[in-house]
Order: C-alpha cells, then structure tokens, then sequence
C-alpha cells in the first residue's frame, strides 16, 4: 500500500502503525495506553478493572493466496450492540466480502480484557478446548458469548480497500449475534475546535516512553490519556515540520494524492520530564534558511538527519514536542496492534464520544527515535464519513407511528435518532442527533486547526509552492537511503499451527463500492416505508449478497395505538414505553427478541410466541394465553394476567419467573354452573415470588367465595410467597392466603373472618354469631346466596349490609304506632280545647289542625268561632272530624346513610281521620267517645316496592274539665296496627322480602293545665301529663328470597312519659273586638318512663336453631313543640299554618309543618 516520491539523498519515511485505542477512559485510578510512560511503566495501564468493556481485540484470519492463513490484530470498540468501528486497513487487503461464511477470510473480537488469546484458540478450533483447527472454508466460524469472543457476520467499509493508506480508512463489523451486558460508545459527528483532552484505549504493542513497543503484543487491553493537538493532512505535518508551504506527498506520476491531503485528527507523545528548551529551530545544516529543528540530546532517530526538499533538516530526541503541551500524569502512545482503536474525546460529555478511528503513525527514526516519547499517531475522523456511517450502520433504532396497525406493514414504522449519534450545537453543547450542516465529505480541507513545532496550521504552512529538488547539503547527509514511504504497521501473530504466509487473497479482486455503496433502507433517521426484522436471512446468517448490508432492529413502542404481531419475527430488542402503547403477539405467530424485551408502560398481549432473552417488566401490564420464553421474567413493577385482564386463560413462561415486592399478579376467576376456572401461570423453570396477587371475577356470579382454592401457579421450584392476596369484588368478612405446596403448585385459599368477633360489643354482635355458625356448622352451602350478600360489602358498607339483614323494619312499626297515637290524642286535644272554648255542635277540622286550640277562650260574641260551626249555645251534644293527608317526594332514598328511615323515602303518603261525639254534662265539664282511622305507605317510584304499607284504627274515651283557670284532661282507648312490609336484605330493591304482621295498642293519658291572662287577649300558662302506651306486636313469618327470610317472634313495647309544658294562645281584642290575627304555641319537656330498648329476636327460617336478636336504644327524654298562626280575612275565609315536633327523640323524633285555609259556605 505504499505510496512514494523520490525527494532528495534525505528521505522522510512515515510508517503508519497499527494502533489501538480503547473504549472510554475512567481515570480514577492511574492507567496508561499501549506504550505507557515511564513514570506508570513498562507494560503498565492494563485494564483490570475492565472500565473499558466495550472495547475488543479484533482477530483476522486472512486466507492468502497460497491456501495459508495469517493472523492479523486491531483493537475495535462497540457503538451498538451488533457493531464495532476500526479502520479499513485491518482487513490486511482483504474486500469486505470475503468476510462471509465459507469464503475463507474470518474475523473475530475478543472483550477480554487480559487475555484475547485464548479467546481467539477457541474460536478458531470451534470452541473445542485442543480440538483441531477449522478448515476456512468449511468450518463453523460463530461466537460464544459465554467467553466474550464475538464473529464477525459482515465487515462494510467506506473505500473497500480501492482507497491508499489511510484515506477513508474506516470500517464496521456486524457481529454474528448481540453483545449484551457490555457498553456502546457514542460518535462524534462535528469536528473539534480546539486541542481537547482524550482517552487512549488499545490491545497493540506494549513498552514504555524511553524504549518504545519493545514488550510487543501480551493480548491484553490498556488505557491511558493524551490531548488532540490539531486536526490537519499529512502534508499540513511535513509542511510544518520542514516549514515548507504547500508540501505535498506525490504519486509516481508526480500528482498530488488525495489521502495525503484529507483531514486527521493528531495526538504526540511527551516526555514527562522533558526540558522544554532541548529542542529548537534555526540554521544548523547550511541551508540558509533558519528552519532546521535540532535536539541537544539524544537518543536520536536512526534516519535521521532527514530532510524534505533540502530547504530544512531535522535531527531530532525523545525531548521533542511536536504538538505544544506538557505530559499528561497517564500520557500514552500507540503502537502496532491498535490500529483501528478510538480517539475518545472524554471530557466534553457525560460519557466519551468516538472523534475518530485510528489509522497509524510515523515510522519509528524518521521524527521520534524508538515509538515512544515524541511519536505522532494519526485519526481518521469520524465527521467526514458521518453520512456513510449513518446509511450502513447495520443497527437501526425504530418506533411505531402511532395507531393500530400491523407489524407487516411498511407504513407502521419510522426510524428514529441513533442514540450514540452526537453533534455540538452552536453555543459548544454536546447534542445527541445528527448536525444540520452537511457532511462535509473526504475532500474537505476544512476546519484546519493546531500548530506544528512552531508553525501554526494552517496559516503558516499552506501555499501554492510545490516540492522542490533538494541541493545535497554535506552538513545535512541523509542517514538511510532509499523510498520516501509510509507503512502500515498492523499487529501480526505467527502460529505453526497455521499455515504459511501469503499474499492476501482477494487483492485483485477489490470492486469500488464508493461512499454511498451499501446503501439500504431504512437509511437513517426519519426513514420510513421498512418492516423492522432481522435480515440476515430467517433466523440464520447473512446471505452472501455482497451489495446487502445486513440489519438488526432495537425497536420502541411509545406511541399510542396497537401493534399486531401478524408475521413470524426476529428483532434485537423491544421496549415498550408508552402508556398508550400495546403489543399484541397473535395466535400463531412468533417474536424473537434477541437481547431482550423490556416494557415501561403500556401493555402487551401474547397469544402466539414471545422468545426474548430476558423479559423485564418494569411496568405496564403482560397477558395472554401464550408462550414466553425466556432465561427470566423479572415482574419488577408489572401486573401479569395469564389470559387476558377480564377473561381467564393459560400463560405459559419457558424460564424463571421473578416477582418482585412492587410486582403484581391478577388472577381472573370464572365461576360456571358450579364449575371453577381460574387464570393459570405454567413455569417451567424456577419462580420467586413476591408482591401481590390479585383475584378478580369476570362477572359478579364468579366472586371469591368461602372455600375456594385456586391453583394460580406451578414452577418447577418455588421460593418464597406472594406478600399478600387480594380479592378483587369481595367484602371484608372474607381475605385470602397464598399457599405453596410441596409439588410446586401455588393455591389461593379464600377464607372468612369471624363476624362474631368482628362485632363484638357492638349491635350485630349476636347476628355475626348467627352467621359464623352457618358458616362453620354446616350450613354454608345451604345459604349461598346469603353470604354472597354478606361476603361482597366492603368494609364502609358493612354495617348496612349487616342491618339490612336483621329485621330492621320490625322497627319501624313502633314510630308508626307512636305516630297514630300521637295523631289521636292531638285530634282530642283539638276538640277538649274547642268545648273549653265554647264550642258547641259540629265541629269541621279536616285540615286546620290547631285552629280551635288558637280560638282557645273566644266568647263568639261576634259571631265567629274559628273552625266550628255555629250552634245554638243551650246545645250539649257535640260532634267533630279532624284530618290531615300529604303525599310527597322527596327525592332520596330508603336509608339515611346505613339506616332505614321511612321519612326520607323517594316518595310516602300519610292521611288521618278523627271523629268523635261528645257530651256537655255542665259548663266545666264534657265526656266522649272517638275513633281514629290512619294510613301510611311508603313507596319506591322507580322499581314499584313498597317497603312499609300501615293500618292503624281504634276507639277513645275522654273527657275535659275546665274553669276560668285550670283544666284536666283525661283518655282512655286501644287501637289496633296492620302492617304490609318488604324488606331487602342487598342493594336492589327489586330483591325483597315481604311480611305482614300486626299489633293491639293500649292507650292512656291524664293532663293538667292552668293559664293566666297577663294581657288582654293573651293566656299562658303550665301544664303537667302523663301518657301511657303498651304496644304488643305479633311474631312474623317473611316470605321470599328464602335465604334471607326470617322468622321474627312477638315482643311487647311499654311506653310511660312524663310531660311537663308552657302554652299560650293569643288573640288580641281591639274597639271593634276581636282582631283577625291569632297564634297558638306550646313546649314541653318529656320523660320516658318505660322501656329504654327495643329488642327484637329472630332466626333465619332454614335454620330455626340458630337465633340472634338486634336492639334499638329508645330516648328517655325530649322536646316536644308546637305552634300555629291564623289571619281571618272576613266572615268566611281564614288561612292558618302550623308546625309540630319532637326534638330529640332519635328513631320516633316526628316533625310536621302544615299551612291551609278554612271556607264557610
């Protein structure tokens, strides 16, 4: 690969050497290159600590041409995990498509760190410790990841060896299989500005600064530093080292050569203890011109003096400094070996950024003595061939568009950035993506940057003048004669068991694929219209097409929408990012994911075959009724349902199974005449279980049930448990346990809580007794459908629930009791106020509750007494009807909270009658009889229920007694109640259970009265009474929804209150008598005196032996109020309103407020 031109009788040879540098450079501890200095050491700086993972020893088995094989090494470094980047001249002559399966060329890379060598015997032999070694072309070249030696598949280069030494010398290598585990390194498509600090990683040569490579090859990876001191040709070197402008290499036809001119990045090697002032430029060799460089102290180069073109010599040590800056702690150099290797700017990033590939070096004696101190390397940078780079990378970063779609259709599919693509932006910020600008290609002759000895590049050394004979100068004589050349120096290993050297094979077989050779879609980012699959072929190897790039697929799902697995596939990684995103592998079809599949968000769905090499689920939801397999399923912070997150189905996992704490299970559970089918995890490996598991019925019929056992999970082993288990839609009488069995099976066991426990001291204390013994005492099957009630309230629901199972409304037939007798004596108290009024006759109250209480103490001396009629006043027989009737909608429901309460019913009618006839036995005195008749019915407007339908009539004796101060009154009389009721023991009313009981009422009562009259028409005063109630209920059978019904027995309710009130009515009297306004009021204080408790015993009727009882506290004392207003706008027309209650009483507490209008006609 030379190329010369004779100058002068001194010759300037320059050799590139095989170099190598490494992966990205963490100096935390002390390292060094390939050739370290002094200071770190001969053979120091090996990477132990493998900080530089992702940089291999590449491995050329070149087939020659007389049927031997030579072994050639580079060091190359990973930017994807299917691809390295090193130089083109590491295929040793070799086009690129030699290396492919059964065409006698092969390469391999090694990431051991201290030892390749073995690595490279085995890949040779087939991985067969001893065993023979391959024939070229009929052996099994592969890798082995378990010993980090990776093969290569397809090598792509920019010039395909058409291109001199080193123009364009860069090259990727598409690996057999991805590397996993290991770092990728980043690439730098923007050149640098400036010198910048870099990284210096390779597997070549080894020695120190004094010496040089002298150790050479020990197949281990070395680190150190050095600092890019120019971007700048060839010529732009010589130019400055001879400061000769426009020095140009030739070829044998005297033009000037393109590779010559084209941009490399420049690093040197500096002596850490060099005397600055050692080497400088002047007059030393006769040439007149003053642009020699001398060193003062040796050693020196063995070509040396060497001059250019005869105008310049130099004579130069290991104190030289070509590039100006000192030694770096861990300055480094390179040497044969780690050509190939990156230039890694480490500094300007988070991470390091590959600027350039390297591509050799001086020959040693021309401008540094022995390859150590004051040796130059030179890079080929990566900016210039970023289009190449980014049209043939073989890996290729995918995403879905966005919506439904299937994975076969080219129109799903956009690629997207590189995330090793790096530019710098405008303002020095390292960006990830690709630069605006374009490439600016091989021939560019800019940006040039850096200084030469003293001549800065490139102002002081370029210009038009061309290479000149040089005039011999005896001063100046050249040490070594012969061609001005460079070299490569790639790193070779001589084995016996390999056969003898030859010229390469395939030399005359190069074809120019050009730059923009190899070109496929999809070409870079932004491309569209591909479908994302391996195309080395269906799963196997590349198929020789020269022309064919070989790509391999990381793939993202972060868009909404769902993709459809509708086409067998092969990609090398998956990852699911979005929250809208979905996979769905369908039935019949399979995914390959080669490194691994790891969903953040999102779901997917396996119903065909998922193989991923590892699955990790950090989040998101898996189901499916396929096949995974894989070496682990990490659930980290998941939830997987086998068959799908509403319906029950089979997973199955060819692999382990890991569940972490903040991992989920859900087990779907379907319950079908009798039978139950449940979600089903098949491991066929190990599982570790934690987190929780939840178990979920696909429709109410198929909730958790007392009993059930659920197999959810077998595993070959299993270790640990799920923390906790969770049943999805059932109450809080029931919980589960995880249980693992001895076989490898893991059972969910649905248990119950004791409700007797649960409640104990409270009301329901009794009933969760009841229950637990049909529970546990063999009656559970017998009352399913009941404790389907009781085991699906929630915990804030289960007082209501537990009420609703008790005859609560057994209850409410005491307040309506109350409220028929309350409604009676109010209808006496209205009429002993109208005789003590003076009203004789009949007596009209239908609606004006009130109205003669209001008219209490009226002479009628004009004419008009509030609600009566108008009788002759010697008339002693008297007759009066009083009534009231509502109906209303109030748009609530049946129970206030958990508790039932008729008064806020969606929709109830009440209406009361009173009648009676009485007897004016003297002016002071009266007795009577009456009977009262009362109505109230609940009623649901929506479903047609009626909860609560009451009856209750009776008969009265009473009797008043009054003078112009004090009255008495008293009564006498019993009643009788029928009830209609439906009670519903769950939530929906249409489910209810009727009953029809009834009850004998005993009344009486005795009151006292005194008022006074402080002003004209108002009278107040106290009144004192006692009220007696003995209400007998009957026991009651319920009928319907037989597991709820009930067979409640008879109680008995006694009831003696104590009243003590102030009352008042007014009616002021003005010069025309009495006015038209008038208002009655009245508050009293009650006592109970009777029973505290209301205690009500039942049984279940399918289980008569198992009783329980409920109780409702009653109040022992309260307020009871009254008052009326009522205008009289003339002789026939008056409007009243009034209002009554009792405050306080809790479950019998009544208020009522009424407004009318009364009309004589």
């Amino acid at each position: 690969m030379a190329k010369s031109k004779m100058r002068a009788r001194w010759q300037l040879a320059a050799s590139a050497l095989a170099l190598s540098i490494g992966a990205s450079l963490g100096l935390a501890s002390p390292a060094s290159a390939l050739v370290p200095n002094d200071t770190v050491g001969a053979g120091g700086g090996v990477d132990v600590d493998n900080e530089w993972a992702g940089v291999a020893q590449m491995w050329n088995r070149r087939l020659n041409a007389n049927g031997g094989v030579s072994n050639f090494v580079c060091t190359a470094q990973l930017i994807n995990p299917r691809t390295v980047i090193l130089a083109q001249h590491c295929t040793a002559g070799v086009t690129d498509e030699r290396y492919t399966p059964g065409d006698g060329s092969h390469m391999g890379f090694s990431f051991n760190p201290l030892d390749s060598l073995t690595g490279f015997d085995l890949w040779r032999r087939n991985f067969v410790p001893g065993g023979p070694i391959q024939n070229p072309f009929t052996g099994t070249w592969r890798s082995n990841a378990a010993i980090g030696f990776y093969n290569a598949l397809q090598v792509n280069s920019v010039f395909n060896v058409t291109e001199p030494f080193p123009g364009g010398d860069i090259m990727t290598a598409t690996l057999d299989i991805p590397v996993i585990g290991l770092p990728t390194y980043g690439m730098l498509f923007s050149p640098l500005s400036g010198p910048t600090h870099a990284a210096v990683v390779g597997h070549g040569a080894t020695g120190d600064g004094t010496n040089g490579p002298f150790i050479g090859l020990d197949f281990k990876r070395r680190a150190g530093e050095n600092m890019i001191d120019g971007l700048f040709s060839q010529n732009d070197y010589v130019a400055g080292v001879f400061n000769v402008p426009g020095a140009a290499f030739t070829d044998l036809n005297n033009n000037p050569t393109v590779e010559s001119a084209q941009l490399l990045y420049h690093i040197d090697m500096d002596r850490e203890n060099r005397n600055a002032n050692d080497c400088v430029r002047g007059e030393f060799f006769g040439t007149g011109n003053g642009n020699d460089i001398v060193c003062n102290t040796g050693p020196f180069g063995g070509f040396q003096p060497v001059t250019w073109d005869g105008t310049s010599g130099i004579l130069t040590g290991d104190h030289i400094d070509w590039f100006p800056g000192d030694a770096l702690p861990n300055e480094a150099s390179t040497a044969g070996g780690d050509s190939g290797s990156a230039l890694f700017a480490d500094q300007i990033y988070e991470r390091p950024l590959v600027t350039g590939v390297l591509s050799g070096g001086w020959v040693s004696g021309f401008f540094d003595p022995a390859g150590g101190y004051g040796s130059e390397s030179y890079y080929n940078p990566l900016f210039l061939f970023r289009d190449w780079l980014v049209a043939n990378n073989p890996y290729v970063y995918a995403e879905s568009r966005g919506g439904n779609g299937n994975w076969s259709d080219p129109r799903h599919w956009e690629q997207t950035m590189d995330p090793n693509y790096f530019y710098i932006d405008q303002h020095g910020r390292v960006q990830n993506g690709l630069p605006r600008a374009g490439e600016p290609g091989y021939f560019a002759d800019a940006p040039k940057w850096g200084t030469v000895f003293d001549q800065e590049i490139p102002t002081d050394v370029e210009g038009d003048t061309g290479p000149n004979e040089l005039t011999p100068q005896a001063a100046a004589a050249p040490t070594a004669a012969g061609e001005l050349h460079q070299v490569n120096f790639v790193g070779e290993y001589r084995d016996a068991a390999d056969e003898t050297e030859g010229p390469a094979l395939g030399e005359q077989g190069r074809r120019d694929r050009g730059v923009t050779a190899g070109v496929g879609s999809p070409t870079g980012p932004g491309s569209r219209l591909f479908v994302p699959n391996n195309s080395f072929g269906a799963f196997g190897t590349w198929d020789g097409d020269e022309d064919g790039i070989a790509r391999f697929f990381d793939i993202t799902l972060d868009r909404g929408g769902t993709t459809r697995v509708d086409m067998n596939v092969e990609i090398d990684k998956l990852s699911i990012t979005g929250n809208g995103a979905r996979l769905d592998v369908l039935a019949g079809r399979q995914l390959n994911t080669l490194i691994a599949l790891e969903q953040h968000r999102g779901a997917a769905n396996v119903d065909g075959a998922l193989n991923a090499r590892e699955y990790m689920l950090w989040g998101g939801f898996l189901t499916g009724r396929g096949a995974i397999t894989t070496q682990t399923l990490f659930n980290v912070n998941g939830v997987l349902s086998a068959g799908g997150l509403d319906s029950v189905g089979t997973m199955t996992i060819n692999g382990d199974y890991v569940q972490t704490t903040f991992g989920d299970m859900v087990v779907n559970v379907r319950r079908q005449g009798g039978v139950i089918t449940n979600d089903f995890l098949m491991v066929n490996g190990g599982a570790s279980l934690a987190g929780d598991v939840y178990v979920a019925p696909v429709n109410s019929q198929s909730r958790a049930r007392f009993g059930d056992i659920y197999t959810v999970l077998h595993g070959t082993t299993v270790v640990g448990n799920f923390d906790d288990v969770e049943l999805i839609g059932a109450g809080h009488s029931l919980f589960a346990e995880s249980v693992v069995r001895a076989g490898g099976n893991v059972d969910v066991v649905v248990q119950a809580r004791r409700l007797g426990h649960h409640f104990a001291g409270t009301t329901f204390q009794s009933l969760g007794q009841a229950l637990d013994t049909l529970r546990w005492g063999g009656n559970f099957t017998n009352f399913q459908g009941l404790f389907d009630v009781v085991d699906s309230a929630s915990l804030p629901a289960f007082d209501g629930m537990m009420f609703r199972l008790t005859p609560a409304n057994a209850f409410e037939t005491v307040p309506l009791a109350v409220r028929y007798s309350q409604g009676f004596t109010q209808g006496l108290d209205m009429r002993t106020a109208e005789l003590r009024a003076g009203v004789r006759g009949l007596s009209d109250q239908s609606v004006a509750r009130g109205m003669s209480i209001v008219g209490a103490g009226a002479t009628g001396a004009d004419g008009f007494t509030p609600g009566a009629g108008r009788a002759p006043t010697n008339e002693r027989l008297g007759f009066f009807i009083t009534g009231q009737g509502n109906f209303t909608s109030v748009g609530d429901e049946a129970y206030e909270g958990d508790r039932y309460n008729p008064t806020h019913m969606t929709a109830f009618s009440t209406s009361d009658m009173t009648a009676g006839v009485d007897y004016r036995v003297n002016e002071h005195m009266a007795v009577g009889v009456a009977t009262t008749l009362s109505r109230y019915l609940t009623r649901d407007t929506e479903t047609g229920v009626t909860p609560m339908d009451h009856t209750g009539y009776g008969a009265m004796l009473y009797g008043t007694a009054w003078d112009d101060a004090w009255n008495l009154d008293a009564y006498v009389g019993v009643a009788r109640h029928e009830y209609e009721m439906a009670r519903v023991p769950g939530q929906d009313w249409r489910n209810d259970i009727d009953a029809a009981p009834g009850a004998v009422q005993s009344l009486a009562g005795v009151r006292a009265g005194y008022s006074f009259e402080p002003i004209s028409g108002l009278r107040i005063g106290p009144t004192v009474g006692l009220a007696y109630s003995s209400l007998e209920l009957d026991g009651y059978r319920e009928f319907g929804a037989e597991d709820f019904a009930l067979e409640v027995a008879g109680r008995t309710v006694d009831s003696l209150t104590a009243e003590t009130a102030l009352q008042f009515n007014y009616m002021p009297v003005n010069e025309a008598g009495r006015a038209p306004f008038a208002a009655y009021g009245r508050v009293g204080y009650v006592t109970e005196l009777g029973d505290d408790v209301d205690f009500v015993s039942a049984h279940f009727i399918g289980a008569p032996d198992v009783g329980f009882g409920v109780s409702q506290m009653l109040d022992r004392e309260w307020i009871a109020a009254s008052t009326g207003f009522s205008y009289k706008m003339n002789e026939n027309f008056q409007a009243f309103l009034q209002a009554s209650t009792d405050s306080g009483r809790g479950e019998l507490s009544n208020t009522a407020v009424q407004a009318g209008f009364t009309f004589d006609f």
